[in-house]
């Protein structure tokens, strides 16, 4: 009997197959890096973990927001800032204690000393603090969310197609001859509101509108008619904006789109608009009870900035990498959707606002989540030959770092496990456990042998897995079968 080889697809992210014989593959807790060089097109790495920094500054985390050198943030009921010993301030207390709140600056000057206007909008009220101690409700009705643009607040309104502007450096005045309104090809309302490029872009439900600096004009935005994108918006919190850029470096918008009652993942700039999730993302979104409380965020803990985005209701998240045409999945040990609901990048660390309302480091030197372990999982795809013959198993080893245990309880003996569905994944055999190597011993190479027997070539699924708290990178793998009878 012959033995052949074949390299494992490990580059692959997030899909939902259409028929229900075979399961998903997933991979969770990793990602993929693609290489444009190098002996391999790319690998799996770990996604950062988390370390508490402080106790809870509330109830649920809401928002984060970094201004004039201090942390700004809301949990629960509470609006509070940190400086930059993380020494917490209550400046103000929200009539809402959950929900999508928006934060937002201007630059405000008094004396020539830095004195901004903060914003806190959480689509019942919209609050400004003066950087001293006034915390004062502005009296706008229904406020959505803050956009920020020449020194001027665009507040869009719900339940109507009016963007409140502010006088010029003052969030709490807007005079009604300032306000913009949403144009489209039907009556519209406002849903939520973005800025970049120097562009402001107001979200309807089924509009996006672009506004440029009127140039002392009033009202004192002017919308670009050659801009119009007959798609709309279906979650203001899915909203990403921080950091995210296209491939030219230019600034883009991720967020929740509704396309004619299809909801999909789209990133706006001003090239445009563009579809950035795949079909097997949209079939999952599309099976969900309540997108509406979608939370979507950009960080570049890593290399790339990657969208992070998480269903409250359905209690999942997906992130995209910008280095990457894949999805990828992110969850607790307990399989509920990661824990963090808000990032900012503050005094040269990356924080997140957790669900528990404590602030979190976020960081790939952290091996766990604050002491909680992470699983990091990859299911394949189904294993098949061309001909899709019959193929017994007989080794399936994945290439990755040695000598990568850490002397600490539980992880001097890391291991690897691996189950094998010989049915599309319906069914899984018995769970193989196989040690990785112990630190400082590069002889283990993690390879499981005699792993099956004679299968239908098209239904073999591998799933593997690690929860140690170690630097679980996965560079390549190899399987070695041979062919039965057709």
């Amino acid at each position: 009997m012959t033995v052949e080889q074949q390299k494992i697809t490990l580059l692959t992210g997030y899909n939902k197959q259409q028929s229900k014989q075979y399961l998903d593959s997933r991979t969770v807790n990793m990602y993929v890096v693609r290489e444009a060089e190098g002996k391999t097109p790319g690998y799996l790495l770990r996604t950062p973990g988390l370390l508490a920094m402080t106790a809870s500054l509330g109830g649920v985390g809401r928002a984060l927001f970094v201004n004039n050198n201090l942390l700004y943030g809301v949990a629960g009921s509470r609006v509070f800032s940190l400086d930059t010993s993380l020494v917490a301030t209550t400046i103000g207390t929200l009539t809402t204690a959950s929900g999508f709140v928006s934060i937002n600056a201007n630059e405000r000057t008094v004396g020539g000393v830095p004195q901004p206007h903060v914003i806190f909008v959480d689509g019942v009220k919209a609050w400004v603090w003066d950087s001293v101690s006034s915390f004062s409700d502005t009296g706008l009705s229904q406020p959505l969310m803050a956009s920020y643009l020449d020194n001027r607040m665009y507040v869009p309104l719900g339940t109507s197609s009016f963007v409140a502007v502010s006088n010029v450096n003052d969030a709490t005045t807007y005079p009604s001859i300032n306000q913009i309104v949403l144009s489209g090809s039907s009556a519209d309302q406002c849903q939520g509101s973005a800025s970049s490029e120097g562009r402001l872009y107001i979200f309807g439900s089924h509009t996006i509108n672009s506004f440029y600096d009127a140039g002392g004009a009033s009202p004192p935005a002017k919308r670009d008619t050659s801009f119009f994108q007959s798609v709309g918006l279906s979650a203001r919190g899915s909203l990403g904006q921080q950091g995210s850029v296209t491939e030219s470096g230019k600034g883009a918008v991720p967020f929740l789109a509704n396309n004619q009652g299809r909801v999909l993942v789209m990133q706006l700039s001003q090239r445009g608009i563009e579809r950035i999730s795949d079909r097997a993302l949209e079939d999952t979104i599309s099976d969900y009870t309540n997108v509406a409380d979608a939370i979507g965020f950009v960080s570049s803990v890593t290399t790339y900035p990657q969208y992070h985005l998480s269903f409250t209701t359905d209690d999942h998240t997906f992130f995209k990498d910008e280095s990457s045409e894949d999805w990828f999945e992110k969850e607790m040990l307990d399989g509920t959707r990661d824990i963090i609901n808000a990032h900012a990048f503050f005094n040269g660390t990356h924080y997140g606002l957790g669900i528990d309302g404590v602030l979190y480091a976020i960081s790939p030197n952290y091996l766990d989540n604050n002491g909680e372990p992470i699983r990091r999982l990859q299911r394949l795809a189904p294993f098949a030959t061309s001909d899709e013959r019959q193929i017994a198993i007989h080794r399936f080893q994945l290439n990755m770092p040695r000598g990568i245990g850490l002397l600490t309880p539980n992880n001097t003996a890391p291991v690897v496990r691996l189950k094998v569905s010989k049915d599309g994944g319906q069914t899984f055999g018995n769970t193989m456990e196989l040690p990785l190597s112990p630190l400082g011993d590069g002889s283990v190479i993690p390879k499981f042998d005699q792993v099956s027997g004679f299968a239908d070539g098209r239904n073999i699924v591998f799933e593997y897995e690690c929860t140690n708290q170690i630097d679980f990178n996965v560079y390549g793998g190899v399987i070695y079968y041979s062919v039965g009878v057709n």
